[in-house]
């Protein structure tokens, strides 16, 4: 099997792209330090982001992560790579627009485990954030 070329792979990510029906913001973990040189938790957000949710499959499906705890995935969520690149596990996601429409309240999620990047954008398993 030959490898994908530059314009298939730009292709491929258009059309990945023109399917992301969604926005969110994305928080980023950007810690800063007191005097004291303790970490007070902080986060950079980058608002307006298109992304494609998918909550069907995965609402309240437990996962064991190596560490022992059980996380409940809540949904699924797909990035471009440009976008994705760089989110960890420490991040959040609130997804402000499904499908063109403002939500009210909007969804807040963790991100559980490793950001996957696929050729054509990023795959992010997310949890509930109460």
């Amino acid at each position: 099997m030959n490898p994908f070329t530059a314009a298939d792979l730009a292709a491929m990510r258009a059309v990945q792209g023109s399917a992301m029906m969604d926005t969110c913001t994305l928080h980023v973990w950007a810690p800063t330090v007191d005097d004291y040189g303790t970490e007070i938790a902080g986060y950079t957000d980058t608002a307006g982001i298109a992304c494609g949710l998918d909550v069907t499959g995965t609402r309240q499906k437990e996962q064991r992560r190596a560490d022992g705890t059980i996380a409940i995935l809540a949904a699924v969520l797909r990035l471009s790579i440009d976008d994705g690149a760089g989110l960890t596990a420490k991040d959040r996601i609130t997804v402000t627009h499904r499908h063109g429409e403002a939500l009210n309240p909007a969804l807040a999620y963790g991100i559980d485990g490793a950001v996957e990047r696929g050729p054509t954008g990023v795959v992010v398993r997310l949890v509930e954030v109460q």
